[in-house]
């Protein structure tokens, strides 16, 4: 399983789509980070053009004030198996 996250600097949300493809989620990284950017440049943003990139599982917008949203794709992992016999309810 793959996730793609958007982080912003600007924002605590923390969207997060799911996919079992790891093709579709480089796509979905690559197709979101493009709408993001083509409206950010339609609605005359500030970028800063220099740090604004995509790569197959990691991308950027940068705006000229140094905030930034990031496109990260990552495996979904299953939990440490240490953590099974961890008292969790503790942590609440």
């Amino acid at each position: 399983m793959y996730a793609v996250i958007m982080i912003f600097t600007f924002d605590s949300e923390t969207p997060t789509v799911l996919f079992e493809d790891y093709a579709k989620a480089k796509a979905y990284l690559h197709w979101l980070w493009e709408d993001y950017y083509n409206t950010e440049i339609a609605d005359g943003s500030d970028l800063n053009e220099e740090q604004c990139f995509h790569e197959d599982e990691y991308a950027k917008i940068m705006w000229a004030d140094d905030e930034a949203t990031e496109f990260i794709l990552t495996d979904i992992s299953e939990p440490d198996a240490r953590f099974k016999d961890v008292d969790w309810k503790r942590y609440k």
